[in-house]
């Protein structure tokens, strides 16, 4: 049944697609050396921001148990990150954080927990270091140009991905559906990583992917490593999970990162520092 919805999401264009795909891609970074990076969506009230966000995160899990509040401390950001590594997560709602954006964004950016003082004297590491690739949603954006190089952290993509029909029918189904096409996604992920020739080859794919998408898409060059790990996430995704031609599904996780690329640089790129 997930598998269904994930389909006739993906036919409603490359948005919402490449908005699902987003969430395939954090198990993948440390394979790729691809750091832990953002998307934000915005939009007007009612256009399926939440609900697709909430749709992607439960491929994992139950999303309503899973998506934090960014009605939080600065602290709290990174207190998930003591037990979840390597996975999406989703920080609901922009309008309503009491953070700074910028603490957000470096917050999780820096892929290490705060240190402390010890008792003892000196410093300890409260936590381990963590990989992931985290979603927000609003109603505003989350980057201005007074927030620079930040810019380079983080795709920030406006547009209405859903209809409030079809937005209004995924709350009742993810409380039912939930948690089984994560699970294999790692399955199949172990036997790649696992096997020094199927890994190699996972990572010419992403070489070749970043060689594509850069002849053939214009955008901050400091999003190419994540657009093009959402690209290789959505072909091991659909391949693999969906049944997909791998050539059909290469062709569109390629054609939707060029959209993605260009959705997510700034109007007026040199406000923002490199």
């Amino acid at each position: 049944a997930w598998k269904k919805m994930w389909e006739e999401l993906s036919d409603l264009g490359w948005l919402p697609r490449w908005l699902i795909a987003v969430t395939w891609a954090a198990p993948l970074l440390r394979w790729v050396s691809c750091r832990t990076f953002g998307v934000h969506q915005y939009g007007n009230s009612g256009s399926g921001k939440t609900a697709l966000a909430k749709f992607a995160l439960s491929a994992w899990g139950n999303p309503n148990l899973l998506a934090s509040s960014l009605n939080r401390t600065e602290i709290s950001i990174t207190e998930v990150f003591k037990h979840v590594t390597d996975l999406p997560v989703l920080y609901d709602e922009k309008q309503v954080s009491t953070v700074d954006p910028s603490q957000l964004i470096y917050a999780i950016g820096t892929e290490t927990p705060r240190a402390r003082g010890a008792k003892l004297g000196g410093l300890r590491q409260d936590g381990l270091p963590w990989k992931t690739v985290w979603r927000t949603t609003g109603e505003e954006p989350l980057i201005g140009a007074d927030l620079g190089g930040q810019t380079n952290r983080v795709l920030q993509i406006a547009g209405e991905a859903l209809s409030r029909r079809d937005a209004e029918r995924i709350y009742p189904f993810i409380e039912q559906n939930f948690g089984h096409a994560g699970y294999r996604y790692l399955d199949h992920l172990a036997g790649i990583v696992n096997n020094p020739e199927r890994l190699n080859l996972m990572q010419k794919l992403y070489a070749g992917l970043r060689e594509e998408i850069t002849a053939k898409g214009k955008g901050l060059e400091a999003h190419l490593p994540f657009v093009a790990t959402v690209a290789l996430g959505h072909i091991i995704a659909a391949k693999n999970l969906m049944g997909c031609a791998f050539d059909y599904a290469r062709a569109q996780a390629v054609s939707d990162a060029i959209e993605a690329w260009q959705a997510a640089t700034p109007s007026e790129p040199d406000e923002f520092a490199e």
